[in-house]
């Protein structure tokens, strides 16, 4: 090839870019103009589109280790957004129809599965698995029904449905979609890499004293207890909540790696997370990570694979660690509120799921019906929704939605309680961290804002890798059984 046809041939792509850099640079400065939101939403976006081509060779695993580990992140754009008239402490479930991170990379994986189903002359049998993925979708589609009845604000219900929905297409995406135990690895990676961000970016936000989220906003959590970190999305009390799910599966993991490298890293997991449960300053939620770590290392001692020394060495370095942060840890406890107004909450939420005990007053509507039921010093003092999950769940969505919501909770925990003997190490570990987790969220769901749209899609998750686990045990057991008649 000569020169000149060299030349010529890289004179097109030369100008191409010539007239595209000053155009995509106007466009890039034009957009700091529509706010930060949009400008994190750009750049969040090219870093994922970059390191998807990195891994295109292994696009499906990236993409499915992705849609886990955005959900911490919550990154989102609303096609419809109608908050509240007047200025309440507490923001709704879902105040109008959002897309977020997750949904655009479930739309990714959707589109791939269905082509891949399309191509291929076999077709796998879809799941649902039942009965906990009838009970989710049964609550969803109970809460909006009952919601047509009861809720002052039938919008509110819509938005929150529709949010509640895309966690079941997460939930059905992930139980049709685990293939093997590869894909399970990658599932219960992203969970502990989302936390792990999550704790570093909380750790970042404490050492600067700068709580801007990634929805492009501040957040001033300040009061007597001082600066606390606010997360990614702003909502501190699900992410800690998440981020204590996450820090028993890397204790757990932590136990059976063989390799000294997966110890290390695993550590270091450990070493991100902790603190940034602990710079969220969340009391009812820290305590509630600290019980379900002694849980995971007695289940682990119980089942022998945890030996004494080891749970030994576990209590000096924990007892090590409460030593030096026991004076931020003794003032945290004696500063801020305690009953002064959560009780009276409680006692408003109680009153309101007494007088709407069968079907509650409409999911998303519990801040439209807070005001008849305050006490009269507070209504003009601090309107917040109950930190108490259980009453929020009664007066929300009645005795019949709050009795399919806590039955589902608990096939989850029986799920994971009988894998936890598999002779699979990992699924074991997993099963045992994510049951200890949920038995040690009793206490913290009485003091802790549980249910927000992080801890939602985390949930959905969880969902799925309990049906997955079983089912995958079952697999196994059946095979098992086959090869010993032989």
């Amino acid at each position: 090839m000569s020169e000149a046809t060299a030349s010529n041939r890289m004179l097109g792509p030369f100008i191409a870019c010539l007239i595209a850099a000053p155009v995509l640079g106007f466009l890039y400065a034009d957009m700091f103009a529509y706010g930060p939101r949009l400008a994190i939403a750009v750049h969040l976006a090219v870093v994922f589109f970059f390191v998807a081509a990195l891994f295109h060779r292994h696009l499906r695993s990236f993409l499915l280790f992705a849609v886990v580990f955005v959900i911490p992140m919550q990154v989102d754009y609303h096609l419809l957004y109608r908050p509240f008239t007047r200025q309440f402490e507490s923001p709704p479930f879902a105040a109008g129809i959002r897309v977020d991170a997750v949904d655009v990379v479930l739309f990714l994986l959707y589109a791939a599965w269905l082509l891949d189903a399309a191509t291929r002359k076999e077709r796998g049998r879809l799941t649902f698995g039942h009965p906990i993925g009838t009970l989710l979708l049964g609550w969803v589609l109970l809460g909006l029904v009952s919601s047509a009845f009861t809720a002052a604000h039938f919008e509110y219900s819509v938005y929150e449905t529709f949010f509640l929905l895309k966690g079941v297409m997460l939930y059905f995406f992930l139980i049709n979609n685990i293939r093997g135990e590869s894909d399970f690895r990658i599932v219960v990676a992203g969970l502990v890499a989302g936390a792990v961000g999550e704790g570093a970016y909380m750790i970042a936000q404490y050492a600067t004293g700068l709580n801007y989220t990634l929805k492009g906003e501040f957040h001033g959590i300040r009061g007597p207890e001082g600066f606390r970190s606010a997360g990614f999305s702003g909502g501190a009390d699900a992410a800690c909540q998440m981020m204590s799910y996450a820090l028993n599966i890397a204790v757990a993991y932590f136990y059976i790696a063989t390799k000294r490298s997966y110890r290390a890293l695993t550590f270091a997991a450990i070493a991100c997370i902790v603190p940034g449960i602990l710079a969220t300053k969340f009391r009812a939620a820290g305590a509630a990570a600290a019980v379900g770590v002694m849980l995971v290392l007695f289940m682990g001692y119980v089942r022998r694979w945890i030996s004494g020394v080891q749970i030994l060495k576990a209590a000096v370095g924990v007892i090590l660690f409460v030593s030096v942060i026991s004076p931020a840890l003794i003032y945290r406890f004696q500063v801020g509120e305690y009953g002064e107004v959560r009780v009276p909450l409680m006692a408003t939420a109680a009153r309101m799921a007494r007088d709407n005990w069968l079907l509650g007053v409409g999911a998303g509507n519990y801040m439209f019906n807070v005001e008849k039921y305050l006490p009269y010093k507070l209504r003009e003092s601090w309107v917040h929704v109950v930190h108490n999950e259980y009453l929020r769940m009664l007066a929300e969505r009645g005795l019949l939605g709050a009795l399919v919501y806590y039955t589902l909770v608990t096939l989850a925990a029986v799920q994971f309680w009988r894998c936890r003997g598999s002779p699979d190490r990992l699924i074991m570990a997993v099963s045992t961290a994510l049951f200890t987790a949920l038995v040690a969220s009793i206490y913290g769901r009485f003091f802790g804002i549980y249910y927000q749209p992080v801890w939602y899609q985390f949930f959905c998750v969880l969902l799925a890798l309990a049906v997955w686990m079983t089912a995958f045990e079952r697999r196994r057991e059946s095979q098992t059984d086959a090869l010993s008649r032989r």
